[in-house]
């Protein structure tokens, strides 16, 4: 089954009781860009819906796509936006204005997509590590000279990135 059962209990608190308010229906995959020869074929379908957890206030979706599905081979790259771009430079020009980081710091981006924003923290002299389950964006950002690891963020790989690399600052 491509996607989990409705969500019955809130990612942060366990609470329930999770209250969908808004619905959109059965919407196809994001990204998901059909060829002329595919426009015949009936389009795969999931279910997009927003709920609210009272104990804990978490707004999250209440069905969830596997995610092999949803970013093996992600379309959207933030290199491919000017404004996009500025904005990160904002972020990093802040986060090391306030936080002066050392030139042993390491920043680890989880969903770095294809390493934009890692490289403002390369070009302030900081380690970078993406981390991003997309095969096509873990090439672009290698080729870029950002080094990632091409999976899911969960605790094993954590504890294994902690003892390989520290912790990220």
């Amino acid at each position: 089954r491509p996607i989990r059962d409705k969500a019955e209990t809130g990612g942060i608190c366990r609470e329930q009781n999770i209250v969908e308010f808004f619905n959109l229906g059965e919407m196809p995959l994001p990204n998901s860009f059909l060829k002329k020869e595919q426009f015949k074929i009936k389009e795969p379908v999931y279910p997009l819906a927003i709920g609210y957890c009272a104990g804990c206030g978490l707004v999250q979706l209440m069905y969830i796509v596997k995610p092999e599905l949803m970013f093996k081979n992600y379309v959207y790259v933030p290199s491919a936006s000017g404004a996009r771009l500025e904005n990160f430079k904002q972020i990093i020009h802040e986060m090391t204005s306030l936080s002066r980081p050392s030139r042993s710091s390491l920043a680890i981006d989880i969903g770095s997509n294809d390493g934009s924003m890692l490289m403002e923290f390369k070009k302030e002299g900081i380690k970078v590590l993406g981390i991003d389950p997309a095969e096509n964006l873990a090439k672009l950002a290698e080729m870029k000279g950002v080094p990632n690891i091409c999976d899911y963020i969960k605790p094993t790989l954590a504890r294994k990135i902690g003892i390989k690399n520290g912790s990220a600052d």
